[in-house]
């Protein structure tokens, strides 16, 4: 039987075309943290009167395949008031500020250790419910980096950073938890992957840094 949570947020952009809506939502109790993302909206009518920074109230069904989508759809007029949405990508000539983050092995992480290479970087939480999101990424990065790691041309010239913006949770152990469940070797060195976090006001401004909504 489908799983009912409430959820409440901002539109950022609609496709009607593709039925989907990008929602910034608020925290959704005993679920998921507070992000932006994709739903699937099956109500075309619903789908027709929604446009963006309207303020949103739902519910998000998710069924026991991992399919999800919102129902019970309440739609009302943008807040004037409300802070603007940046949807501008990072600055491609700014260089990157020296962010200090702690990673699964309890060691500090910086980015400028990473410099010289190609670094890949994505955002995730480990209690993400949702397959398309952090379960999709952390597959990808997972599976990427035992391809970087055996191949004698890419491992030294290729990094993987997964940032939780959990980090109450998120632990060092618990990321190399995480992450070793992915690798499935439990006698894997993260060289080439790392896992890492930091204080809540240290990740807002890596997020922002990367246009990232959180």
């Amino acid at each position: 039987m489908p799983k009912r949570y409430p959820l409440k947020g901002k539109v950022v952009s609609v496709d009607a075309t593709k039925q989907k809506a990008v929602i910034n939502h608020e925290k959704i109790p005993d679920y998921m943290e507070a992000m932006t993302m994709s739903f699937p909206i099956h109500d075309k009518d619903v789908l027709g009167t929604m446009s963006k920074d309207s303020e949103v109230k739902a519910e998000l069904v998710v069924n026991d395949d991992g399919e999800y989508w919102l129902e019970n759809i309440v739609i009302s007029a943008p807040n004037p008031n409300a802070p603007p949405l940046n949807e501008n990508f990072v600055n491609l000539d700014k260089e990157v500020p020296d962010f200090k983050l702690v990673n699964q092995d309890n060691k500090p992480v910086s980015f400028k250790d990473f410099r010289g290479k190609a670094l890949a970087i994505t955002f995730i939480y480990s209690r993400c419910p949702l397959p398309e999101y952090c379960i999709l990424m952390s597959n990808r990065f997972s599976d990427l980096a035992i391809q970087l790691k055996n191949s004698a041309d890419l491992k030294d010239k290729a990094r993987l950073l997964s940032i939780s913006f959990d980090p109450a949770t998120d632990t060092p152990e618990n990321l190399e938890k995480y992450g070793l469940a992915y690798i499935k070797n439990p006698n894997y060195e993260f060289t080439v992957w790392q896992l890492a976090t930091a204080p809540d006001a240290d990740i807002r401004k890596i997020a922002d840094f990367f246009r990232t909504s959180l």
